[in-house]
């Protein structure tokens, strides 16, 4: 009896000592911001920086209560947590977005299962990314606290406990062309995960949020990748409106003007595969245009 005793003491204590602890740490809620690093077939070819961020405000989705989320400074969706199941769900109320542009579009997503064990399926980011659980430890922040991390046979993704996905909060690219790291993780101003990738120095975070709200008839966008032309669709009409296409060092390499309707036509013509960046402008009269919508396009051979 003293032996059984002694064991569960010391088990008791490396089970402390290591993090591990009953002790659940809940999906940030507030003044949360990630910083996401992308490459597209690595260095040169294409590479920069995403901002995910979560603020302290509210905002009401088919009559639940989220969390509002921003991509950069343009508010595209809710977070909500049920702590009692572990579980965090996304609803997207813009398409503006990289990555799965149109996926979670005004209904609800699982985005993380923290309560899943080993051999669970579970999700790491939109887009139907999900894999089993093929063990699970802890790592440790740079505050020094302890958080679960379930590992992935993918070695490069885990999912870290209040803090999701290695790779990119949100949404995983199932393209294959796109890879993402997340560079860091800041709570409350203090950065408490730090990317191991030794080329990373320093963590870019941005220190202002400030909210965009993009009109909710944004484009649905199909196909994305394409490897010869895809269809821009609004929920409402364009009225005299601008598609710029502009590659991954900021040039433009395409322009369609005087768009009406609900549906515009892009053709690839002679562009190269790759990732590129389009902004639709409308006509706002007196000589000034407002942006109606911006978000990636992906072209493949």
């Amino acid at each position: 009896m003293k032996k059984l005793f002694l064991g569960l003491i010391v088990s008791l204590f490396l089970t402390v000592a290591h993090g591990q602890t009953a002790v659940y740490h809940p999906f940030p809620d507030s003044n949360a911001v990630w910083a996401v690093q992308w490459y597209v077939g690595g260095p040169p070819q294409g590479t920069g920086m995403e901002w995910y961020s979560i603020k302290s405000d509210d905002t009401l989705i088919n009559s639940l209560t989220y969390k509002k989320f921003y991509f950069g400074n343009t508010f595209i969706g809710g977070i909500r947590e049920n702590t009692a199941t572990k579980k965090v769900y996304f609803t997207a109320l813009s398409t503006n977005f990289p990555s799965c542009p149109g996926v979670c579009y005004n209904s609800e997503c699982l985005l993380y299962d923290f309560s899943a064990g080993v051999g669970d399926t579970v999700f790491y980011g939109l887009g139907g990314y999900k894999d089993k659980v093929v063990s699970i430890d802890s790592i440790q922040l740079l505050d020094g606290t302890y958080r679960k991390r379930f590992k992935t046979p993918n070695s490069f993704v885990g999912i870290i406990e209040g803090i999701g996905s290695t790779e990119n909060v949100l949404c995983g690219w199932a393209s294959g062309m796109t890879t993402f790291d997340l560079r860091c993780f800041q709570q409350d101003t203090t950065t408490l995960y730090f990317s191991a990738s030794p080329q990373y120095s320093s963590c870019p975070i941005l220190t202002s949020i400030q909210e965009i709200n993009l009109p909710i008839s944004s484009l649905i966008i199909s196909p994305n990748p394409f490897s010869s032309q895809t269809v821009l669709r609004a929920e409402n009409s364009f009225h005299s409106a601008t598609l710029t296409v502009d590659n991954c060092f900021g040039q433009t390499v395409a322009q369609i003007k005087n768009i009406s309707g609900q549906t515009v036509t892009f053709s690839r013509d002679n562009l190269a595969s790759g990732l590129y960046f389009y902004k639709v402008t409308g006509d706002k009269g007196q000589g000034t245009s407002e942006v109606i919508a911006t978000g990636k396009l992906v072209i493949t051979d």
